[in-house]
């Protein structure tokens, strides 16, 4: 094409240079909108096999607009719909969910000690939930503490009611339960659900709550507050991890993707995977930390920045101290970012 130009400059009036060069730029553009054309089919057929139908229908039309009438093209616009009706009715004639409780000799319980369980039965999907009583901690790190990030000014909170907090972040097994679809990049029942936003485990807590409420069960589920997330993280200790001051990979997932929840040993209260494998949202808008007591902080009221911790898989590990605090936008989505429930203790209700 450069040799083209060239000869089009020395002879701008020779006819068959310039239809050759009209030509190629023809080639050229063609090549060009074709390209962006499979780009946005290939992206739409990843989205319906996500059933994400809305954004399979935004980048079907995309490729029709580059390549208007393409047959593959209106026979998948097709499909999407005829896809989408049968989920819906799958969703329909299996719209109750059957839901369980086990352990029940602890949900009245008023002297409960730390750990003790609480088992929920989700259609057929086991979601275990660890006791965290109340109590007051050091949230944050000190200034000595190694890896030590400037917004994390330590300051003591107390915890005046007890909670129950998923012994492990949400499985793909219990999302697909509940959603019927499965978003997350690395595919596999035990392993954690990742790329969701805060905006979709809301969406998907809203669903779950509506089907406890129908059931007749007197409880809700949340994400948990920051600091619910690091009082249940510490259990009870003060130092880096859980475990201790220094990075022990027998004890964390630090690697090269995803591992089924509770691949790792628990903290004191039962609790794992806290550190590690998925960052998991928290429900408080981001702000500094006061220098104060505070009690049962929930985080302001509105803000841009939702917060998530524990740092995820491909982390350095001071990004999975118990004190670390990442925050980013609730629309976000990536593959090391997940969640894990928290559910009101029964005794308040």
């Amino acid at each position: 094409m450069k040799k083209i130009q060239e000869a089009s400059q020395l002879r701008p009036q020779d006819p068959v240079i310039t239809s050759l060069k009209d030509e190629i730029e023809k080639l050229f553009k063609e090549h060009d909108v074709n390209q962006k054309a499979e780009t946005a089919y290939e992206k739409a057929q990843e989205a319906l096999g996500d059933k994400r139908y809305d954004d399979a229908r935004k980048l079907i039309s995309e490729a029709l607009r580059y390549k208007p009438g393409e047959l593959a093209y209106e026979v998948f616009k097709q499909l999407i719909d005829t896809q989408e009706k049968l989920d819906t009715h799958s969703r329909k004639t299996s719209d109750s969910l059957s839901i369980t409780i086990e352990d029940v000799e602890n949900i009245n319980v008023h002297d409960r000690n730390a750990g003790d369980s609480l088992t929920l039965m989700i259609n057929g999907v086991k979601v275990v939930f660890r006791w965290c009583p109340p109590g007051e901690f050091m949230m944050g790190s000190p200034e000595n503490e190694v890896d030590r990030f400037y917004h994390e000014t330590q300051h003591k909170v107390v915890i005046t009611k007890g909670f129950w907090l998923a012994e492990t972040e949400t499985t793909q097994a219990f999302w697909k339960a509940i959603m019927g679809n499965n978003p997350s990049y690395f595919k596999g029942n035990s392993l954690p659900v990742e790329n969701v936003s805060w905006d979709d485990c809301q969406k998907f807590i809203k669903k779950l709550n509506e089907k406890v409420k129908d059931e007749g069960l007197q409880f809700r589920l949340s994400l948990p507050s920051e600091a619910h997330w690091e009082y249940a993280c510490r259990a009870g200790t003060t130092s880096r991890y859980s475990w201790g001051d220094e990075w022990d990979s027998n004890k964390a997932n630090k690697g090269t993707s995803t591992k089924p929840v509770g691949s790792y040993s628990a903290n004191a209260w039962g609790l794992k995977d806290m550190h590690g494998n998925v960052w998991e949202w928290c429900e408080d808008w981001y702000e500094a930390y006061p220098t104060g007591t505070v009690t049962d902080p929930t985080g302001p009221e509105s803000g841009s920045l939702r917060v998530s911790r524990g740092g995820g898989w491909s982390d350095d590990a001071r990004f999975c101290r118990s004190a670390f605090r990442d925050r980013v936008t609730p629309e976000y989505r990536v593959y090391i970012l997940g969640f894990r429930l928290e559910l009101d203790d029964f005794s308040s209700n």
